[in-house]
């Protein structure tokens, strides 16, 4: 299953404007380098830390039965399917389906809210990865939190630039 994947994951790769989702959802450099890591499959998991033999086991430290890939991290793991089946973005006009590439790349599906929905799922896969780096199950209230935090910060870093008012056209969709 992660075989097929990471073939439908090099189709993707060779599309220039992936790159740009996340310089146009975040200014961010964490996050913006975060994606990066996800693009050019160096993001560290337990089958790449266990092939540098850092790691005892190349499975899932949740679902032993399921090798850690980064797309089992984002969208094959029964925890993370639970995190993206919550109510994330408010039901005004945005309907998407989402599938493990969109996730994992970023999607340009929503003509007005690609930069909104971008944010979203590079926070939550964020959020996702740091908790499972600490060996703790991503909850959906934890994200919710972190999210309005980034709102804040986001918000905050458009009054400087001077450019509130895409801030709230992208804001408007979420939560």
């Amino acid at each position: 299953m992660g075989h097929t994947h990471c073939n439908v994951f090099k189709k993707y790769i060779l599309e220039p404007s992936i790159y740009t989702y996340p310089f146009s959802a975040t200014s961010d450099t964490v996050l913006t380098s975060f994606q990066y890591k996800i693009l050019h499959r160096i993001l560290p998991t337990n089958n790449y830390v266990f092939t540098c033999k850092l790691k005892n086991s190349i499975l899932c430290d949740f679902w032993s039965s399921f090798i850690e890939t980064i797309e089992h991290i984002f969208g094959e793991c029964p925890i993370t399917q639970h995190l993206w089946s919550q109510r994330v973005l408010n039901n005004r006009g945005i309907m998407i389906t989402l599938n493990i590439m969109d996730v994992c790349i970023g999607t340009n599906q929503c003509r007005n809210q690609n930069s909104c929905i971008n944010f979203v799922l590079l926070l939550m896969k964020y959020v996702i990865y740091t908790t499972t780096l600490n060996e703790m199950i991503a909850v959906f209230c934890v994200f919710r939190n972190y999210l309005h935090k980034r709102i804040n910060l986001e918000k905050q870093i458009a009054v400087t630039n001077i450019k509130l008012e895409i801030f709230y056209n992208m804001s408007s969709f979420i939560l």
